[in-house]
């Protein structure tokens, strides 16, 4: 078109179906005096998927701009004398440039004019009509809120150009400011028709960025501009200014639904997430019992935690929705605040019936969250209790902590029942924790593990790997490398058992999670011969074939799975008395235990089943079948199916369960 009246400004980020629909409906317009521009901001691919049409344009920025610049690229390179705005996942009706362009023509007062619009889902099924105000002059109301909805608007191209065009400060609400220095040009309006389909979905931009920072700031000194202009006192508008301040904020946190999705209906919870800490959690302890769940009837489910990389593939690997967390193990106010506000937002957009969370800082914010916005169910699964090594002030506030999210939670499920028992001895309440069947959360997948441990290739591996011959012991550990779990007793033991002549060699298989606070005695022995720092194995295994006993000296425990997984490898076992160990291992059955932070001890019960093979075999035995009988994984997972679709029906959702 040579000589276009209006030209429609698509921004794109990529080529997809949503953009070919919005080009569709900009080019199917009764109004034929038009032009389409599209921006690819950054896109690449799929251009030759856009129509042939000698009305459109394509403008293309070699890397992502961000909004503001997309669109004033796409202005500058129009020729209407009316800009048109699409969003590239909205449709525009065939009419709606012939209405918009026959108000503006009659009114050149008009700087801008929107339309109510209709919202629709991913699927382009209507939700609601969201009606626009309507009043011949919005000014007085713009000062207050956004009455415009930017994917409806039309504007004069002159004024645009006087008001100087897209903030590029303003990431987000660039639209709003816009309008409030248009507002400064002439008037605003709406037509009473859904004149723009709305698309809601979860990547929305406008859905995803918060409401602070310098966009906000640019917007409001853009409303007091306005204000001062239309003759509104100061102290007033401070006010409206402070109201719209904390419902951004709200919205933004989930405590307020945009005005787009309408109310929700009291009944319409339904499904399951699951929330941890960290993406390393899902990936080790839920590995395959997620995928389990979801086709088992717990349905939909979805897993939440801070992605360290692994969390869009643990979602493909067990066929769930993913969403990643601002949440990190250690304590940090700012950070804990963020995830407080992205655990509201989430759990509003999502509405489940039922919330699991496990792991400490997870489950404190899941806790109050999920209470906040009112989770029928919520369970709490309680893998141990790091307060146990803890002293003074971190004690105390974990002591809190603890009690806190027992009171919160709807449930809590603890790995163990001597775990169980620990919580009522420090006052932690009891009164809603059940353990299912013997404990744990995951079991343990026998046949793998006894297949691996007739794998004499991963064996003779793990040996070539620490250059350690066939005829030396190997004492393992797979667990995080920390004082907790009794890496300095350990290390004491085999550093005694070399000094009476024993050639043995430590593993310790793990990430390490804190070796520089390790004592410096502990430390040195780390970088002498005989010790071995594996770092961090996809799977138990791949290693436990390849010791000659395996040992967990550890001060604390919720259960010790690890050990269940060196006992079904047919690796005998030493672990210290911390309460859950005692209650998988039997003294002198299927294992051996010795009192927590005891070098000698440790040391001679490491030198007892290292002499003594046949010994040491029949407690292998022992421990195997005590693993198969009591923590199968099969067993396990039924369990907890069955729990949580029990959970379920409570909220009164019906499940998938055939």
């Amino acid at each position: 078109m040579s000589d276009p009246l209006v030209s429609f400004v698509i921004p794109a980020i990529a080529v997809d179906s949503y953009l070919l629909d919005a080009v569709a409906s900009a080019l199917a317009q009764t109004w034929t005096r038009l032009e389409v521009v599209v921006v690819l901001d950054g896109a690449t691919g799929g251009e030759l998927d856009l129509p042939a049409d000698p009305r459109l344009h394509v403008v293309r920025l070699p890397e992502r701009c961000g909004t503001p610049i997309a669109l004033n690229a796409g202005v500058a390179a129009s020729h209407g004398e009316l800009v048109a705005r699409l969003d590239a996942d909205d449709l525009a009706a065939p009419d709606r440039i012939e209405r918009q362009v026959a108000v503006m023509l009659a009114r050149p007062e008009l700087v801008v004019l929107g339309s109510s619009v209709t919202v629709v889902d991913h699927h382009g099924e209507r939700i609601r009509h969201l009606a626009a105000p309507v009043g011949g002059d919005l000014r007085r109301t713009l000062v207050t809120r956004n009455v415009l909805t930017h994917s409806a608007t039309i504007y004069r191209r002159d004024a645009f150009d006087l008001a100087g065009g897209y903030d590029r400060r303003c990431i987000r609400m660039q639209d709003y400011d816009l309008w409030l220095r248009l507002a400064l040009l002439g008037e605003v309006d709406n037509l009473p028709e859904a004149l723009t389909s709305y698309r809601v979905h979860e990547g929305q931009h406008s859905r995803r960025t918060p409401p602070w920072g310098e966009a906000s700031r640019t917007v409001l000194a853009s409303r007091r501009r306005l204000a001062r202009r239309l003759g509104s006192p100061a102290a007033a508008q401070r006010m409206r200014d402070a109201v719209w301040t904390t419902a951004q904020f709200a919205r933004h946190t989930g405590l307020r639904r945009p005005r787009y999705l309408g109310r929700p209906a009291g009944g319409d919870r339904r499904g399951t997430l699951l929330v941890t800490t960290s993406d390393i959690s899902l990936d080790v302890i839920y590995h395959g019992q997620i995928r389990h769940w979801a086709t088992h009837g717990v349905e939909p489910l979805a897993i939440a935690a801070g992605d360290t990389g692994r969390l869009a593939e643990v979602g493909r690997r067990e066929g769930v929705a993913t969403h990643a967390l601002p949440l990190a193990r250690r304590p940090s106010p700012v950070d804990d605040l963020r995830g407080l506000v992205a655990l509201v937002r989430l759990l509003v957009r999502l509405r489940p019936a039922l919330v699991v969370y496990g792991t400490p800082k997870a489950a404190l914010l899941t806790a109050l969250t999920s209470a906040l916005t009112r989770v029928p169910r919520r369970v709490h699964v309680l893998h141990g209790l790091r307060l146990e090594t803890q002293t003074g002030a971190a004690r105390r506030v974990g002591l809190a902590v603890e009690r806190l999210v027992a009171r919160v939670s709807t449930e809590t499920v603890a790995v163990s029942r001597p775990l169980v028992e620990t919580c009522r001895e420090l006052g932690i309440p009891i009164d809603t924790t059940t353990v299912l069947g013997e404990g744990s959360v995951g079991g343990v997948d026998v046949a793998r593990f006894a297949l691996a441990a007739r794998d004499d290739g991963l064996r003779a591996a793990l040996r070539a790997r620490h250059g350690i011959r066939d005829d030396e012991p190997v004492i393992g550990f797979v667990g995080r490398i920390t004082a907790d779990k009794g890496i300095p007793t350990l290390v004491a033991a085999v550093e005694a058992l070399r000094d009476r002549g024993l050639p043995a060699h430590l593993v310790l298989v793990g990430p390490d999670e804190g070796i520089v606070e390790l004592p410096a005695a502990t430390r040195r022995l780390l970088d002498g011969e005989g010790f071995h720092l594996h770092g961090p194995a996809e799977h138990a295994t791949e290693v436990m074939s390849g010791f000659d006993v395996f040992s967990l000296p550890s001060r604390r425990e919720g259960l010790g799975t690890v050990v269940l997984e060196a006992s079904a490898s047919s690796v005998p076992v030493v672990v210290s008395d911390a309460p859950a160990l005692t209650d998988v291992v039997e003294h002198g059955v299927t294992g051996l235990v010795t009192p927590r932070d005891d070098v000698d001890a440790l040391a001679d019960a490491l030198e007892a089943l290292l002499v003594d093979r046949e010994r040491a075999e029949a407690m292998a035995a022992a421990a195997l079948r005590s693993v198969g009988e009591r923590f199968d994984q099969a067993d396990v997972w039924r369990r907890a199916t069955e729990h949580l679709l029990g959970h379920l029906e409570a909220a009164g959702v019906r499940s998938g369960a055939a």
